[in-house]
């Protein structure tokens, strides 16, 4: 997810910014219809050349990621790949 800094818009020839707290804030107000803090998470990631997947902060702080942990990997009939941390 690209970070929000600040948007800026025109209105009726005047130039309007909008800082990332205004905007939150209108987010948590729930004054922006379907969006939620949750739905700008980014819910893709890139393959490095060397194997490596970069897992999200918000998906490793919800999951309890951590440097270290082990992870099985799961392979289905229908190609979808599942990661499971395992617990030791």
């Amino acid at each position: 997810m690209e970070q929000i800094s600040e948007i800026t818009y025109s209105s009726n020839s005047k130039v309007h910014s909008v800082s990332r707290n205004t905007i939150y804030k209108a987010i948590d107000e729930g004054n922006i219809p379907g969006v939620t803090r949750e739905s700008l998470n980014k819910t893709t990631t890139n393959m490095f050349s060397n194997g490596l997947l970069r897992v999200p902060d918000w998906a490793k702080d919800q999951q309890g990621f951590c440097d270290g942990d082990v992870f099985e990997l799961d392979i289905s009939i229908a190609n979808q790949v599942t990661f499971r941390k395992v617990i030791r």
